[in-house]
Formats: C-alpha cells, structure tokens, sequence
C-alpha cells in the first residue's frame, strides 16, 4: 500500500511583502521584467506608497448551469464571464496618481512639480499595463497585467491628521486570450548559483578522481 505524505510545507507560505515599490503601471502591452530578479524596465512607473491594508487582487468567474428536460439537476456548467481585478489606494499625490484616480492622461509637471489639468466628461478610458510585485524570503511573485482599465474608485477624505488616499480598482482587459500573467518561484540568481556550485563540486571531484 503506497501511502502519499502529506503535502505540508511551510515554506510555500508567502507573505504579502512589497518587492521594491511594489506596484507600478506602464503603457498597454509594456514588457515585465524578463525574469524575477530583473529590474522593471523605465517604462514601469512606481506609484510609490499605497495604505497599509496593501494592494488586493480580487478573481470572479461567472457561469450558466444546462438543466436537461429529463433531470432537475445540471449536466453541465458552462463559463460565461471572467474577470481580474487589483484594487489599492495610493498614499502618494502624483501626477501619475492623479491621473489614474480621474481617469485622465497623466500631466506633465511644470518646472517648479506642479501640475495642472480638467477632469473632463468627455474624456476617460485610458489603458495601462499595471504590475504587482511581492518578495518573502528568496521567493517572488510578479502579477502583471498586459491591458488595464480603470472600473472603480473609492471615496477620498481630506481630514486632518490623515493620510489622503487615492482608492482605484484596475480591471484586466482581454489581450488575445490573456487577462493577466503570474511568475511565482525562488530569484533566479539563486537557482544560478546552486547550479553553479554544483558543476563547481564536480568539476572539483573529476580533478581529485584522475590526479
């Protein structure tokens, strides 16, 4: 009798812990990082610190049942709808932060950093790449998004002795069949050095061997 151990691993339970900034977005379709422990590319615009409850990614998936006539209970569930969203409330007043919170495309600061533009109703509908970034340990998870679009937006209070808060929900476009992308696993130059160290040890072993 082949007994199957259980599969209780503490080290495969992460933290939510920010990977530099943490959350960055970026033109439409921008390129992430070509791996887990490459920078984000200029492209990438870090949105500087969010709330302490962090970033949240929310999945939903919508679905119809098929009753046959002859039965009271489905034969099938079919998938109609589904959907990813990343919600997070940004603590820094940017021009990037402003302009994802309204929906508009982002200012150019004068010399002096100020920014100046209309919330305008004619307006709206800009796309963004947006990326997640998380490090616990040796281990990371990047969460992007190839195709964004602002879908919600939280009340902002101006209240004295608290941080203002720029509440936005970004939701994943379709981009030919991809709603998001996900790379979880230990930093690759870790996995490059073990390896390295291991043909080392034998290469060390074959010259021990023939003198």
């Amino acid at each position: 009798m082949t007994v199957t151990p259980p599969a209780l691993d503490p080290s495969e339970i992460i933290l939510g812990i920010n990977n530099g900034p943490g959350i960055y977005i970026a033109p439409e379709n921008t390129a992430p990082p070509a791996d887990l422990t490459a920078e984000w590319p200029a492209a990438w615009i870090p949105l500087g610190y969010l709330s302490d409850d962090g970033p949240t990614l929310s999945s939903s998936t919508d679905s119809d049942t098929i009753t046959p006539w002859q039965s009271t209970s489905p034969v099938r569930t079919v998938i109609t709808g589904k959907a990813l969203t990343l919600q997070f409330v940004m603590w820094q007043t940017t021009p990037e932060s402003l302009a994802l919170y309204f929906d508009m495309v982002a200012p150019t600061p004068a010399a002096d950093g100020s920014v100046d533009f209309d919330v305008r109703s004619d307006g709206g509908g800009q796309i963004y790449s947006v990326g997640l970034d998380i490090k616990d340990g040796d281990l990371v998870t990047r969460i992007t998004f190839p195709r964004a679009q602002l879908s919600d937006t939280g009340d902002t209070s101006f209240t004295r002795g608290a941080a203002v808060g720029w509440d936005v929900t970004l939701s994943a476009l379709d981009n030919n069949g991809v709603l998001g992308h996900i790379s979880s696993g230990p930093a690759t130059a870790a996995v490059e050095g073990a390896a390295a160290a291991a043909e080392g040890e034998e290469d060390t072993a074959a010259a021990a061997s023939a003198a």
